[in-house]
């Protein structure tokens, strides 16, 4: 989990930062540009994979496998930089956006090391401990809400050094726009306490979650009756089961309505930030600094608070996959606001796609087990995770827009300029978006009776 963030951004979003770099040393045009910005997306076509290793080994074993692979493969992208294992010319493409000075022997590479080590420590000793947890609820609740509060500093943190720094916005706009933008996304730390405590006591966590706490080291949950777990108690429109392997899956109706949505809401968040470099080209906007930086802040926010407003809302009796429909009205808001020319609307835009991107992953993993069952969890959901986010970023991250964007290129060129260089990728991805939200409807109306069932448990 630690290391998953950081190597979708080195692939992905850190990559334009340096675009236009990359595109002048090494003369590469823009469909070359997305391939190295999807690449790292391509390993979700065997992503189940993964998932059914962990069904089979369990979490531990597969965390730490997933380490040190991370562990090597870092290691070995630093010694191909560094030209201690030679290698073609060509491949230097894939590290050059980490040189500094344009030199293989660069010591910017050397943070490469520093990346191996930090995935090696985030796997290879939490994984030793994964079973081993317990305390208080009430102290786990403080635990979690200082987590949650650091990270919303930084990345509001974030956010104000990106729109500051940018002298063409004014600071009382940026503040002004900044202190709404926050705002909303500081509401549901309030609307959790005003909603009370789940019953019975004053626990923060519910009744299931108090005594897989109490078990231990031990992780057992004791079933009864009368105290079903929510996450166990899964069930699909098609087949009737407590939980469906990846196969018996992949047969119904609602395992395709929920890989449409997040095919669509993941490929249009990957869309802006395979092409947020050549965006801000095609604008005029100078560095994709800050958009980058802004796009990154707002979907840590969206993964963050999208689950507890979802809590919030299921004791409210409202149906979990009703957040993919709010994902995907807030993507298509969000590429609405980048067919505008003007770069407030490229910064808000941006801000509203990274959201929507957030959004979708924790939302997948609840809505994923309700549906489906929490016994093969890990294969199943990896063909959202994994699938989904392959086909997105292929679809609508690469060929899309690298289509209309060459159509748009004068002869002889490699650049576009103007709005029409992506309005078109936009207009489309709207319309996808659209359809997404009624998939999300269609998805919801098909399970009324399991989630009847999981607001009794609920409430």
């Amino acid at each position: 989990m630690a290391c998953r963030p950081h190597t979708r951004k080195i692939n992905r979003e850190h990559v334009q930062f340096y675009s236009g770099a990359l595109k002048k040393r090494f003369d590469l045009k823009q469909n070359q540009l997305e391939t190295i910005g999807i690449m790292l997306q391509m390993n979700g076509l065997v992503a189940f994979l993964p998932g059914l290793l962990y069904d089979a080994r369990g979490a531990r074993f597969t965390i730490t496998l997933g380490g040190c692979i991370m562990l090597l493969g870092y290691t070995l992208l630093w010694a191909i930089g560094k030209e201690y294992i030679p290698i073609a010319n060509d491949v230097y493409t894939l590290v050059g956006a980490y040189e500094n000075s344009g030199r293989s022997s660069s010591p910017g590479l050397d943070f490469l090391l520093v990346m191996a080590a930090y995935c090696g420590l985030c796997t290879l000793i939490p994984a030793q401990f994964i079973r081993k947890f317990g305390g208080a609820p009430r102290g786990i609740r403080r635990q979690l809400l200082t987590s949650f509060s650091i990270i919303v500093l930084l990345a509001v943190a974030v956010t104000i050094s990106a729109l500051l720094q940018h002298q063409t916005i004014s600071t009382s706009v940026s503040l002004s726009f900044l202190t709404v933008i926050t705002s909303l996304f500081l509401m549901p730390f309030v609307i959790p306490s005003l909603e009370g405590p789940f019953k019975p006591g004053n626990s923060f966590l519910h009744p299931c979650q108090e005594q897989l706490i109490s078990g231990g080291a031990s992780g057992e949950l004791e079933t009864t009756d009368t105290f079903p777990e929510p996450l166990l108690e899964a069930a699909s429109s098609d087949l009737e089961s407590s939980s469906l392997t990846l196969s018996e899956m992949v047969r119904t109706v609602d395992c395709w309505l929920l890989l449409f949505s997040s095919v669509v809401i993941v490929g249009a968040g990957v869309m802006v930030t395979t092409n947020l470099g050549q965006m801000c080209e095609s604008r005029g906007a100078g560095s994709a600094a800050t958009a980058v930086s802004l796009f990154s802040a707002s979907q840590a926010l969206g993964r963050l608070f999208t689950g507890l407003i979802s809590e919030v809302a299921m004791r409210r009796r409202v149906s979990r996959p009703l957040f993919l429909a709010v994902a995907s009205a807030i993507m298509a808001l969000g590429h609405m606001l980048l067919l505008v020319p003007e770069l407030f609307a490229l910064y808000g835009g941006v801000m509203l796609c990274g959201y929507a991107f957030g959004m979708v992953w924790p939302i997948l993993v609840v809505v994923c087990s309700e549906l489906f069952g929490s016994l093969h969890m890990g294969s199943n959901y990896m063909l959202y995770d994994g699938g989904g986010n392959a086909l997105g970023a292929l679809m609508l991250a690469k060929f899309l827009p690298q289509t209309i964007y060459q159509a748009h290129v004068a002869h002889g060129e490699k650049t576009c300029y103007g709005q029409a260089c992506f309005s078109g990728s936009h207009l489309v991805l709207i319309a996808l978006n659209m359809a997404s939200i009624a998939s999300a409807l269609f998805l919801t109306l098909r399970n009324r009776s399991l989630y009847q069932r999981l607001w009794d448990i609920y409430n």
